[in-house]
């Protein structure tokens, strides 16, 4: 259905006196897992509830380019995280992690046979600078809960410019 003709739909709705839903916003972890984010969209990891306080919340977010153009490269700034931590030779994430997948459809650039894993806290922003237009960000929490989140947000620039600098 256009959204054109759900607008005569809901006006309808309300003109014959029916209540209709707000759609303004929605809730539940959908919102905020695994989707496909636009640049210059800030993302956040889902709020705690009572049905995923505790349990294992493994969400994915790809970055989403248009137009789609080779020459660009994804900026990816992780304004707050804390997933997981180091174990003690700092070789493994334990209770949770932080995946950057660059190049996850076919490219000659991709890390997305081995990504690496991120996980601990950051104090101040951190930028990651892809080698694709193709990002994607894999947050997994073992135990999810008010000590774990993330938020970032991302924006493009042409390769060129990047390597000028």
């Amino acid at each position: 259905m256009g959204p054109f003709l759900l607008l005569v739909l809901l006006s309808s709705l309300v003109d014959e006196g029916w209540p209709v839903p707000d759609m303004s916003h929605r809730t539940g972890d959908s919102d905020h897992c695994n989707k496909t984010v636009d640049i210059y969209q800030a993302v956040s990891s889902p709020p705690v509830t009572e049905f995923n306080r505790g349990k294992p919340l493994h969400c994915s977010y790809k970055i989403r380019v248009r137009p789609v153009r080779d020459d660009w490269v994804v900026f990816v700034r992780f304004t707050r995280l804390r997933v997981g931590q180091p174990n003690s030779n700092r070789s493994q994430c334990i209770g949770g992690y932080v995946q950057i997948v660059d190049g996850y459809k076919d490219s000659n650039f991709s890390n997305r046979d081995s990504p690496g894993y991120y996980c601990g806290d950051i104090d101040s922003p951190k930028t990651f600078i892809s080698e694709t237009p193709q990002v994607k960000i894999i947050f997994h929490a073992d135990s999810y809960g008010t000590d774990t989140f993330l938020q970032f947000d991302a924006n493009v620039e042409k390769q060129g410019e990047v390597h000028a600098r």
